[in-house]
C-alpha cells in the first residue's frame, strides 16, 4: 500500500516532468485508484511514465504498472474473442490492388495498441465458414476471381466440421481410387514384412 505522502511526492515528480499541474480532484482520484498498489511496482511505473510524450492516462499508467510487475501484455490481455490478443487478422485489398492478408489493431478492445497500425472492427468484417475475415471489397474481388467462399453455418452450430467442409468444397473421394490405394498400401506392407524375414 502507498501512503499519501509517498504518492504525493511521485505524483509531483510526474507533473514536473510534463510541466503540468493537475487539480486536487484529479490528484485524489489518482490516489484512490492506485493506493493499494505495491510501492516498488508503483515507483517503477511512475519513473517509466516520466519519459512518455505526455501526461499518462489511467490506461497508459496501468500498462506501465503491468510492465513494472513483469507481466507481459499478452499474458494479461485476452482480447474480445474476435481478435488475437488485440490484433485483427483479415484480408483486404493492398496498394497494388490485390487481395492480401493484413493485420490491424482491434477497435473493439485495443484501439491504437500498436502504433502505426490501423484500427479495425472485426464484427464489421465478413467471416466465412472457416473463420477468415474479409473486408467487403476483398470479398467482392475474391468472388470475382472465382474463389469459393463458404458462408458460415447457423449460429446454433458453433463448430465447423473440417472434414465435411472439405467434402463440400472439393467433393468426396472416388471409391475406386480408394480401393486401389488401399491395395497398394497392403502390397507395400507385405513387401516390407518379407524383406524383414530375409
Amino acid at each position: 500500500m502507498i501512503t499519501l505522502e509517498q504518492f504525493e511526492v511521485q505524483f509531483n515528480k510526474l507533473q514536473a516532468a510534463f510541466g503540468t499541474v493537475k487539480s486536487a480532484k484529479i490528484f485524489e482520484e489518482w490516489y484512490k485508484e492506485f493506493e493499494y498498489e505495491d510501492y516498488s511496482v508503483f515507483l517503477g511505473a511512475m519513473n517509466s511514465c516520466q519519459y512518455g510524450e505526455r501526461f499518462p492516462t489511467w490506461d497508459v499508467f496501468k500498462q506501465h504498472l503491468r510492465n513494472s510487475r513483469g507481466v507481459t501484455v499478452a499474458e494479461e490481455f485476452n482480447g474480445c474473442g474476435d481478435c488475437h490478443t488485440g490484433v485483427v487478422l483479415f484480408r483486404d485489398i493492398n496498394s497494388n490492388g490485390q487481395v492480401s492478408d493484413q493485420a490491424a489493431n482491434c477497435a473493439e478492445c485495443s484501439i491504437n495498441k500498436k502504433k502505426g497500425m490501423a484500427n479495425v472492427y472485426p464484427r464489421r468484417l465478413h467471416r466465412d465458414a472457416v473463420g477468415v475475415l474479409r473486408t467487403q471489397r476483398a470479398l467482392r474481388q475474391d468472388m470475382e476471381n472465382g474463389e469459393r467462399i463458404e458462408e458460415p453455418k447457423a449460429k446454433t452450430e458453433e463448430r465447423v466440421e473440417v472434414g465435411q467442409l472439405v467434402k463440400e468444397v472439393y467433393g468426396s473421394e472416388d471409391p475406386d481410387n480408394e480401393r486401389k490405394r488401399y491395395g497398394s498400401l497392403k502390397r507395400e506392407e507385405e513387401r516390407e514384412a518379407n524383406e524383414k524375414i530375409y
